[in-house]
């Protein structure tokens, strides 16, 4: 369960500091 959060959480997250 983890690791699909830390994947959506991490994914987002690039995109708005790119």
């Amino acid at each position: 369960m983890e690791s699909t959060s830390n994947t959506l959480k991490c994914e987002p997250q690039r995109d708005l500091q790119e």
